[in-house]
């Protein structure tokens, strides 16, 4: 006959609650693990932007609502946003080759009656900073940056989130942004988080440099309404996801998933073409419609120059971040510029669009924006490798020869030498002596080495930040510790054996 044993009884059930245990916390363990990972899924940063543009007075009104999720490995105590459209309260500080433009067009009389030197500055004004609760945030707004003190450390890991209300007064001519008779739009404009330097523990304050472009941030999701007039047609970066037409007001709605600045283009424009590609990028052309327009442009072909070398790129060196790719007709000849998304395409008075800019135009959406780094520093990576990639473009497609070295005013310093030692001649030195040196390069290994290099090291830094140390690491992993030192050689030294 079964005898009842209480110690063992309690034994077996110790064990049972013991086995439920470990399967509860098992199962909370995941909850918390598949939790953790969909917070992360989230973007680090993100700009949710409510801007109203003014007519009577070419301002901008804003409302920047910031998400950021600190991912560096420093508790920060402070956030850093770039304000560069400050660069336009002074014509010293405005760059060289926008002053060289918009001199010409007071001297040919394009300006109408705007000889005051006024109507070609702009600036930002700060309202207010504020948390998302509405407390008020102590801020200082200087030397082309927005420094503004949080609450408490913010600690790895953390997110915060807060509020800026600017204006931003859009000076006229031909800038990088900028308004004239028929159009609006550019980039800048909105804050931009400053890139955070773990090895200094710091933030990038530096100004923009009038010599040569020395924007670069990080990436970031963006969702943005413009409150614009009705009549416009507007071009922006990203894709829209709802438009609203209310009392002479269109309200459109955008969403761009991956990119480092926000751009937009409003007014008389008119899309003229379109194409999707085989990796189903699609390409628009967008010309500026003028009554008095009388010159012809074939923009026909300019989206079928635009559509090959983005196809060509999309399978040389990889896919875009993004699904569109828009080409902008500018309002001035001159006017040449590659935000996300867009390219800024400008006709000389005869009606020619320059095909070897346009071409190193679309190129730059791969190496300026898809890739980022430090212009000042690393400007070979955006206006090199986009110049090689160019002629690269036209000797497959068009058998057309390599270029000849160019003479210029800065063979002293090697083909990456900083921007801050080239000045002025810093966007011709990385196109002529950067496509050089590449060249010899590939005249040592080859261009299927190329190819494969190039492919690697796209794939490795999309949508982050690089310099020219870690383009050159890619080689070395890519190809051969050799095929690094020999392409080092030919970059960073003063005469090269080209």
């Amino acid at each position: 006959m079964y005898r009842f044993k209480p110690q063992r009884t309690l034994m077996i059930i110790a064990m049972l609650f013991i086995i439920i245990f470990i399967v509860l916390a098992g199962i909370k363990i995941n909850q918390r693990s598949a939790i953790g990972e969909a917070a992360r899924t989230d973007p680090p940063l993100l700009y949710d932007i409510h801007a109203r543009w003014l007519d009577n007075s070419h301002t901008l009104q804003a409302t920047a609502n910031i998400t950021f999720r600190n991912e560096y490995g420093d508790p920060l105590s402070e956030l850093v946003f770039h304000w560069f459209a400050d660069m336009y309260r002074n014509l010293s500080t405005q760059p060289i080759r926008e002053r060289q433009l918009n001199q010409a067009l007071l001297e040919t009389k394009q300006v109408g009656n705007r000889n005051a030197a006024d109507n070609f500055q702009g600036g930002v004004t700060t309202y207010s900073v504020t948390t998302a609760n509405g407390k008020s945030l102590t801020y200082i707004h200087q030397n082309q940056a927005l420094t503004i003190k949080l609450p408490k450390k913010l600690l790895p890991g953390a997110t915060t989130q807060l509020t800026i209300r600017y204006e931003v007064k859009v000076p006229f001519g031909a800038h990088a942004l900028s308004y004239s008779d028929h159009t609006v739009g550019g980039f800048m404009w909105t804050p931009q988080l400053a890139v955070y330097k773990q090895a200094d523990r710091g933030w990038n304050r530096v100004p923009y440099n009038s010599s040569y472009r020395s924007d670069f941030y990080p990436m970031g999701q963006y969702h943005v309404i413009l409150d614009v007039p009705e009549a416009w047609e507007i071009i922006t970066t990203g894709q829209e996801i709802h438009r609203q037409h209310i009392d002479g007001r269109l309200l459109l709605e955008t969403k761009s998933e991956t990119s480092r600045q926000f751009a937009f283009y409003g007014g008389r424009y008119k899309q003229e073409g379109e194409r999707t590609l085989a990796n189903h990028l699609r390409v628009t052309v967008h010309r500026i419609h003028s009554l008095n327009d009388q010159q012809s442009v074939d923009y026909t072909s300019v989206l079928d120059t635009a559509a090959s070398v983005a196809d060509w790129l999309s399978a040389t060196v990889g896919p875009l971040p993004y699904a569109e790719l828009k080409l902008v007709e500018a309002p001035y000849a001159g006017m040449s510029y590659s935000p996300d998304g867009i390219v800024v395409f400008s006709r000389q008075p005869d009606g020619f669009v320059q095909r070897d800019e346009l071409i190193r135009a679309i190129a730059k959406q791969w190496t300026q924006n898809a890739i980022g780094s430090n212009a000042s520093t690393d400007g070979f990576i955006s206006d090199g490798l986009s110049a090689f990639l160019a002629a690269y473009f036209e000797y497959n497609d068009n058998n057309k020869r390599w270029p000849q070295p160019a003479l210029i005013n800065t063979n002293m310093y090697p083909p990456a030498a900083p921007a801050v030692r080239l000045g002025a001649d810093a966007e011709l030195h990385y196109q002529a002596k950067g496509t050089a040196a590449l060249m010899e390069w590939i005249n040592q290994y080859n261009i299927e080495a190329f190819n494969s290099w190039i492919q690697s090291f796209y794939k490795t830094y999309s949508g982050k930040m690089t310099s020219v140390s870690g383009l050159l690491n890619t080689v070395s992993t890519q190809i051969s510790p050799k095929a690094k030192a020999d392409l080092e050689v030919l970059l960073t030294h003063s005469k090269p054996p080209l």
